[in-house]
């Protein structure tokens, strides 16, 4: 009991330190998790099922919550796949010029050097979805555009890790399709499940009974199972009430998963040295890669910006599949501790800057070109919640709110 008292008290009071300088509370958690393991701890019995809990309840609300037409646009699945290939390059560049100069060891060829860049191509769908969350931004539709790319990422690293597998999937699992007149029969309980505990209940069974379990059970990734249940329940009535009543669990859950990655890591000044290198290299290029791909498939300015600064950030897949590789004999094992400080490290960096957001949005679209607003204004799309747009009429320019 008192192991875990302390790991919660450390967690209030970075958390609450994060707090008090104006940024996410997050911020706080992952470093109080660096410094509880820096003083001799581990994490606590269960401490690990109840971070994994929390991203499973997570992907469950995401898909309570989330419109599927936003797959279907090119500025979601053309940016996801671009920037996938580009980063890979990238990233496997990076990596090979650092093992050459001697700052870190890679075994195997160009194959692992693109399997660690693919580990870096992902967004954190935990920290995008609570970031977005904070600002009540994930129904604006610079928001549902980088749910919609997080949701691609997690589609593609859920496919590896199932490929990857020592076990294919189970025959079994053509028998999920049940699941869809399942949903039928649990949106009529649904219509007669009261409010409070009672609906906060039937969602926490929905994400981890149908959900994770099901697909445990026939050999796929559990966490797609629950993003799945959410999206079979997205079009209820109650949906959104339900992904209100369990926001609190969810979030006390959360807590855990920032403070388990930064137990994991045990850097050396090497481990530390490469986490750098990989975030001065790669989150820039994120950043100025998603707001690229963004205009390039018809997105406004200031939409591209604030999904890129949302985006711009390493997965908690990365450590997922770098520990799949390493068991597959491709890594060595400090790749596990260089990839979660990297992981560590960009959250903290990610939140930093979606801190500021408003202000670095407004100073970046007074140097960014624009002269494609007119143009991109003739398309039927929403504008984004709390920002002002800009009209070029003739030879003036009017202020519009939005």
């Amino acid at each position: 009991m008192a192991d875990i008292v302390i790991t919660i008290a450390a967690a209030l009071a970075f958390g609450f330190l994060a707090h008090e300088v104006r940024i996410p509370p997050l911020v706080g958690f992952l470093p109080a998790g660096f410094c509880l393991h820096l003083v001799g701890f581990t994490a606590f019995d269960g401490l690990q099922e109840v971070s994994d809990l929390g991203v499973v309840l997570l992907l469950f609300t995401i898909g309570l919550k989330f419109d599927l037409r936003s797959l279907l646009q090119p500025e979601a699945h053309g940016t996801a796949a671009l920037h996938m290939i580009t980063v890979v390059a990238l990233g496997a560049g990076t990596i090979g010029l650092a093992a050459a100069i001697g700052i870190v060891s890679v075994t195997g060829g160009l194959g692992t050097l693109a399997l660690l860049g693919f580990a870096l191509s992902f967004s954190s769908t935990v920290l995008v979805v609570k970031v977005l969350e904070d600002r009540s931004d994930d129904g604006s539709y610079y928001g549902q555009i980088a749910i919609a790319i997080l949701v691609l990422q997690d589609l593609a690293a859920v496919a590896f890790i199932t490929i990857a597998g020592e076990e294919p999937p189970s025959p079994w699992a053509l028998a999920l399709v049940l699941l869809i007149p399942g949903v039928w029969l649990l949106s009529r309980v649904l219509d007669r499940v009261g409010r409070g505990e009672l609906l906060v209940l039937f969602g926490v069974v929905m994400a981890l009974g149908p959900g994770y379990v099901a697909f445990e059970a026939v050999g796929i990734h559990g966490d797609l199972g629950a993003l799945v249940l959410g999206l079979a329940f997205s079009t209820h009535p109650r949906a959104v009430e339900m992904s209100k009543s369990l926001f609190s669990v969810k979030e006390l859950f959360l807590v855990g998963f920032f403070v388990v990655i930064g137990l994991q890591a045990v850097p050396t000044w090497s481990d530390l040295l490469m986490a750098l290198t990989l975030c001065a290299i790669l989150l820039p290029f994120n950043f100025v890669s998603f707001y690229l791909m963004g205009r390039l498939f018809g997105l406004r300015n200031r939409t591209s910006v604030r999904s890129s600064l949302a985006l711009s950030n390493f997965s908690e897949f990365a450590l997922i599949v770098v520990a799949v590789g390493i068991d597959n004999g491709l890594f060595e094992d400090d790749w596990l501790t260089i990839t979660a400080l990297a992981v560590a490290l960009g959250m903290i960096i990610s939140s930093l800057a979606n801190a500021y957001s408003l202000q670095i949005v407004a100073k970046l679209d007074a140097v960014l070109p624009d002269e494609n607003e007119a143009r991109l204004r003739t398309k039927d799309r929403p504008l984004d919640t709390g920002e002002a747009e800009v009209v070029v009429l003739g030879m003036g320019r009017i202020g519009r709110g939005a």
